[in-house]
């Protein structure tokens, strides 16, 4: 992965959650960057079955990063991601996301190599 140092950059739900979790490959990205979320991401991560801690940490984190809502250019070029590279609605709206911000996306789910619109940074957890 290149190295990503005082950029925006929009985070994927799964490198939120594998930073929380301590995954030290996301932490440069997340500690040295200007933070961005789909709002899906926030959903995703705080609809998880959390215990009290968990939920005060990750609403914690989410004060940190900036929500952004799902606008209509947004949702436009998730229906042509979905029909287009056969993605989940919510990674569609992610990936859309990143293309209507013009944002780095980061994530460990590779499917994102196939939205050739998006700059898209895999992360790899062990």
């Amino acid at each position: 992965m290149n190295n990503l140092t005082s950029t925006k950059v929009l985070l994927d739900s799964n490198a939120i959650i594998y930073y929380i979790n301590g995954q030290s490959s996301v932490d440069h990205i997340v500690e040295n960057n200007f933070l961005f979320a789909s709002i899906i991401s926030e959903i995703e991560v705080l609809g998880f079955n959390l215990n009290n801690q968990q939920i005060d940490y990750f609403e914690t984190f989410f004060e940190d990063v900036s929500i952004l809502p799902i606008t209509n250019d947004i949702k436009n070029k998730a229906i042509f991601f979905k029909r287009n590279y056969n993605l989940k609605t919510a990674d569609s709206i992610i990936a859309a996301t990143a293309f209507s911000l013009n944002l780095p996306l980061i994530s460990a789910d590779k499917i994102f190599n196939r939205v050739q619109e998006i700059q898209f940074f895999q992360i790899l957890v062990s």
